[in-house]
């Protein structure tokens, strides 16, 4: 194992003096009981965060493919009138 720099040691030295009574404490019992692991497999499972994103986007999509055919339409027709 490597020997500590002095800018570490001082530093660990720091770190206990600042939240040694912490570091030391016993982790809390919790109020309520442990969850079962499929439970909290459960809880990180994929999901559709967007769901019908994509239909609204492929609608989105057709409108404006829509808007812009009839501005071309429109303009060529202006051009043709000049």
């Amino acid at each position: 194992m490597e020997e500590l720099t002095k800018e570490q040691k001082e530093m660990m030295e720091k770190v206990e003096r600042e939240y040694g009574d912490l570091l030391l404490k016993e982790r809390p019992e919790g109020a309520h009981k442990k969850m079962p692991r499929l439970a909290r497999a459960a809880q990180f499972a994929p999901f559709a965060a967007l769901e019908g994103h994509k239909g609204s986007q492929h609608d989105s999509e057709q409108f404006v493919e829509a808007s812009m055919q009839e501005e071309t339409e429109a303009l060529f027709v202006s051009e043709q009138n000049v």
